[in-house]
């Protein structure tokens, strides 16, 4: 009887010095592990930032490069589309008081225009003597003082 409590006694303390003896070496192992992840970590860490020989420079100053050329190359593009918006805001304005001049002599032309598409619209800006013959089709008289060509027309009629 006296071995069987024995017995029990010693797998007790087995029972309970096991946990606590796994304990103690996974703690150790994990440390290990941390310590091994943090020199390694450590070591490329160094290797990105130390420029491998005199003559190459570091991949950390390379990318601050082509961070630095990516960044001046975007403003320089901001600063440009800045400075052609308020070109274009001259554009427009200019655009206005021609569709004035154009309202003010011919109504029906500038009716016409309110309603044509902006590709059309600048088709005609680029082409003066499209808008002239626009202007005889709808029967008034171009911008500009007058179709010269329509003029010649008349007389020969009167002649006749």
């Amino acid at each position: 009887m006296l071995l069987v409590i024995i017995c029990l006694v010693f797998v007790g303390c087995l029972l309970i010095v096991c946990p606590l003896l796994a304990g103690r070496l996974l703690i150790r192992w994990v440390e290990q592990k941390i310590a091994d992840e943090k020199a390694e970590l450590s070591t490329q860490l160094r290797a990105f930032v130390e420029s491998p020989s005199e003559d190459t420079p570091s991949p950390l100053a390379l990318m601050a490069d082509q961070f630095a050329l990516l960044f001046a190359g975007r403003l320089w593009q901001h600063m440009e589309a800045r400075l052609r918006g308020s070109n274009s805001q001259t554009t427009a304005s200019l655009n206005k008081e021609e569709e004035a001049v154009l309202a003010a002599s011919n109504p029906g032309m500038a009716l016409l225009g309110a309603f044509l598409p902006k590709k059309i619209k600048k088709m005609l800006e680029k082409n003066p003597m499209m808008v002239g013959a626009l202007s005889n089709m709808m029967g008034a008289a171009p911008p500009g003082g007058g179709d010269h060509g329509s003029a010649g027309n008349v007389a020969r009629k009167n002649r006749d």
